[in-house]
């Protein structure tokens, strides 16, 4: 029987993977993009934010996606990995 896999470490090679992973030109990699896009469909520079929550927010991908103002954009994920992965934007 197999151990379990180190459960930090997956997540470590996930981050450093993500991008690359998720967003190329591939199929897959433009169905995420087109969702981000989708989701700030309703929103132009004119609509302001005084403060902005995003739960799940991995890499923090979504930033370059945001059409809106805001004053405070809050980043939130279950992965430290993750988030570490905002200081390379």
């Amino acid at each position: 029987m197999r151990n379990d896999p180190d459960f930090a470490a997956y997540h470590a090679i996930l981050a450093t993977n993500y991008q690359a992973s998720n967003y190329d030109n591939s199929v897959a990699g433009r169905m995420m993009r087109s969702g981000h896009q989708y989701t700030e469909r309703k929103f132009t520079n004119t609509d302001h934010f005084s403060r902005v929550l995003e739960l799940g927010a991995g890499s923090g991908v979504h930033l370059a996606y945001i059409q809106h103002g805001f004053d405070e954009y809050i980043l939130s994920d279950n992965s430290s990995n993750m988030l570490e992965q905002l200081e390379k934007l």
